[in-house]
């Protein structure tokens, strides 16, 4: 960014190029911040992903249970409505 003006033919020093300059690095840095801590975010997304489809892997042959037994996405939910319960106690 330039810091000088022309003005009549001459050359004179813009009193705001420092001003502009200081606002304009602390957008990118807030901006290399604010990407930064997507990436983190996606990392951790994805490791999530991963664990869960290491959890349910084993669980996918068991998909197929006997009509007698509940159902695995009952059991599940059964378990998250009582994972929200104690959250509620607690």
């Amino acid at each position: 960014m330039t810091d000088w003006l022309v003005t009549g033919g001459t050359r004179a020093r813009d009193p705001q190029a420092p001003v502009l300059s200081r606002v304009v690095d602390d957008k990118v840095s807030q901006l290399e911040m604010e990407l930064e801590e997507e990436r983190n975010n996606s990392d951790l997304l994805s490791e999530r992903i991963s664990r869960s489809r290491e959890q349910i892997s084993p669980v996918t042959p068991n998909l197929s249970q006997s009509p007698s037994e509940p159902r695995l996405t009952d059991k599940m939910e059964t378990k998250a409505e009582s994972l929200w319960i104690i959250q509620q106690v607690a």
